[in-house]
């Protein structure tokens, strides 16, 4: 113990200044909404809520940017209330003035793998007051090109003054792209569409009604960043989805796989030898005649088999649908294969059961009653239902055409 009672006393005096450092200000929420190109470049709208945490007043602040060849469009410090400061021991009650969002002067440096950029406060903070700053940039290839799309890291604005409290982040990708685990979501505005117009913009307020609030959530989020610190969301997005989700459907298929290995295995067989035991002196006999009468049972029961299951699985996809995880593009594949493989079992499992156990000739005549008693079975309920059903997952649809027609 006494060995290592050094060791603590040298954590102790590296850590303690990091933490007994006062903090003028810290961010109390950052939002990075993020567009990333075809071609693996980002356009990027940083929304950086100031915070002053003294009445010491700050007028400038320092952020890093964790990139270098960064172009940046427009920065704008957004309106409110500012309180003068008071130096006396004695401050007068006065109102506080409201300021207009302004253009802020800024210079930038950069350094090996960022750049700074060092901010001149129009209307400075103090005595716990607030401001927003608005960043429009973009950065060169921060995603690398895979044989699955794009692989990219993007990382946030760094400050090594001030604690981050919450950081949150939306990525986009071109509307011929998936973003792998993530639904695509209705913007107001693209990071490129308002870099392409900053020089436009002539107007601080109105670069400010167009940049806040574009996006309705954040995707990505952390809390507590330390100063210095920086939040890294990585993620991959690309054109085919089926490449996008290879390993997860590799996953799947094998697993299936391993399933059925070990049902056959350890299940199937022992249930089997216990059925076919008794019946085995009678399938011997009746395997060579052709019988009709089961092959028509065994069709018209593979029919009805087909239809039921058509319905429960038409059911259970408006409940999927309804859900979060049907826009994630695996689960729409994986329920698009599971429900092919019961249909094809509900509709052939008996009629191959007949081709390879008894007769070829039943097993054919089974299968083609099966697919006429299916289809009897349709055309029959269609005619008697003839309007439409009120499926789970039309809600949405059918809710955005009633608004469409009030509005109308």
């Amino acid at each position: 113990m006494k060995k290592l009672l050094p060791v603590f006393i040298f954590l102790l005096l590296s850590i303690s200044p990091v933490f007994a450092q006062e903090q003028d200000y810290w961010h109390s929420s950052d939002y990075y909404n993020v567009e990333l190109s075809g071609s693996g470049n980002a356009f990027v709208v940083a929304t950086i809520n100031l915070e002053s945490l003294s009445e010491k007043e700050v007028s400038s602040v320092i952020l890093q940017i964790p990139y270098t060849k960064v172009q940046i469009y427009k920065l704008v410090q957004g309106g409110g209330y500012w309180y003068p400061p008071c130096r006396g021991p004695i401050c007068p009650l006065y109102e506080p003035k409201y300021y207009e969002p302004t253009f802020l002067n800024y210079t930038t440096e950069t350094l090996a793998d960022s750049t700074l950029l060092r901010i001149n406060l129009t209307y400075p903070i103090s005595n716990n007051s607030q401001t927003t700053l608005y960043l429009v940039f973009s950065t060169p290839r921060i995603a690398r090109e895979t044989f699955q799309g794009f692989e990219f890291s993007f990382k946030t604005i760094q400050d090594v003054k001030a604690l981050i409290r919450y950081v949150g982040a939306s990525i986009t990708v071109p509307e011929n792209m998936e973003l792998k685990w993530k639904p695509k979501f209705k913007i107001n505005y693209k990071p490129s569409e308002i870099a392409a117009s900053a020089a436009k913009i002539a107007s601080a307020q109105e670069f400010v009604s167009i940049v806040r609030y574009p996006y309705e959530s954040y995707q990505y989020s952390a809390q507590n960043l330390l100063p210095g610190e920086s939040f890294t969301i990585t993620g991959l997005y690309g054109e085919n989805v089926f490449l996008l989700y290879l390993q997860e459907i590799v996953l799947g298929i094998l697993g299936l796989v391993a399933f059925l290995i070990v049902f056959k295995e350890f299940l199937y067989w022992r249930i089997k030898r216990v059925f076919a035991r008794r019946r085995e002196a009678e399938e011997m006999i009746e395997r060579g005649k052709f019988s009709l009468e089961r092959a028509s049972l065994a069709g018209i029961f593979s029919g009805f088999a087909f239809v039921f299951t058509f319905f429960v699985l038409t059911f259970l996809s408006g409940f999927i649908h309804s859900g979060y995880y049907w826009y994630q593009p695996t689960t729409m594949i994986l329920f698009f294969l599971l429900s092919l493989i019961i249909s094809l079992i509900a509709l052939f499992g008996l009629p191959y059961y007949l081709f390879s156990r008894y007769n070829k000739a039943e097993g054919v005549v089974s299968a083609v009653i099966s697919i006429i008693t299916a289809l009897i079975l349709l055309i029959v309920i269609s005619m008697l239902f003839s309007y439409l059903p009120p499926i789970i997952y039309a809600k949405r649809l059918l809710v955005g055409v009633t608004e469409t027609v009030s509005i109308k």
